[in-house]
């Protein structure tokens, strides 16, 4: 059998060498740009991990964000709440604290005191919001002083009791002498005040 490379003159030898070289070069190329390919897709799979890593961060923080956002708009509706059903407000406010406070007394079932008052502000970033306290002496049992502490705690308005000052106690009849302080709060509108 004749060999192919006798069947081919000189000049078609050199084609089919350049063609065979250049065919190499061809697939040298090819697996150089595959590798380069290779690298780059590794380098944008770690970039896109890394996004994703960010992404999650900042939709954690966006999420915890939501969430804080949601706990003030709950605490600002509580406090409109608040301000519309547990505290006093109005000109009549001051009133219907003193009117209140001597329902506690009827409901306690206990006579009404004399009562000092004071008017103050609750404090110094909103001036808009008054306290009001009743200070005044009572004498009574321990299950009389439950109740009126029950009726307090319980009046729809927010009454707090600022101080209690234990007189004196008598051992064998079990009457308590006591200095009470009680306090409510009251929201001027913006009109109302100084």
């Amino acid at each position: 059998m004749v060999n192919l490379s006798e069947l081919l003159n000189l000049k078609e030898k050199k084609i089919l060498r350049q063609m065979s070289w250049f065919s190499l070069a061809l697939v040298v190329l090819v697996i150089a740009s595959l590798f380069l390919w290779s690298l780059r897709l590794n380098a944008l799979n770690q970039q896109a991990a890394s996004a994703q890593k960010e992404l999650a961060r900042v939709s954690s923080e966006r999420d915890r964000a939501k969430q804080e956002l949601e706990r003030w708009v709950n605490t600002q509706r509580d406090l409109e709440e608040l301000k519309a059903s547990a505290w006093y407000t109005g000109n009549d406010g001051t009133d219907d604290f003193r009117d209140d406070l001597l329902q506690v007394f009827k409901k306690s079932g206990l006579a009404v005191p004399p009562i000092n008052y004071q008017y103050e502000e609750a404090g110094a970033r909103n001036k808009r919001i008054k306290k009001l306290t009743a200070s005044f002496s009572l004498k009574m049992s321990y299950p009389a002083w439950k109740k009126f502490l029950y009726e307090l705690e319980t009046w729809p308005k927010w009454l707090t009791v600022d101080q209690v000052n234990f007189q004196r106690i008598d051992n064998s009849t079990g009457v308590l002498d006591l200095r009470l302080a009680v306090s409510g709060y009251l929201v001027e509108s913006a009109g109302e005040g100084k």
